[in-house]
């Protein structure tokens, strides 16, 4: 009785096993350094937020698969960013 996209891969999300690549991260977090530092010049407070998706929300609903990984990459993504930046603050 579930639907789950499946076009964004979302058993790869599931399985833990579509880690961003080395330079993914590097492109992403420079990319948030720039954002933060443009918004520094104008006085504006940076927020983001990374929202879980829906295959993390409802597994139970997910196909009878194995999760070869539960260190998935929205967690690998967050600790690269605080174990490389200096200027990209945590709320």
């Amino acid at each position: 009785d579930w639907i789950f996209y499946s076009g964004n891969n979302s058993l790869g999300y599931y399985q833990g096993t579509n880690h961003l690549s080395q330079k993914e991260l590097e492109d992403y977090t420079a990319m948030l350094q720039r954002l933060q530092t443009l918004c520094d010049a104008h006085g504006i407070k940076l927020a983001f937020i990374i929202l879980p998706n829906r295959e993390q929300m409802y597994a139970e609903h997910m196909p009878s698969v194995v999760v070869e990984n539960t260190y998935k990459r929205t967690e690998a993504f967050v600790d690269y960013i605080k174990e490389n930046t200096k200027q990209l603050r945590q709320v």
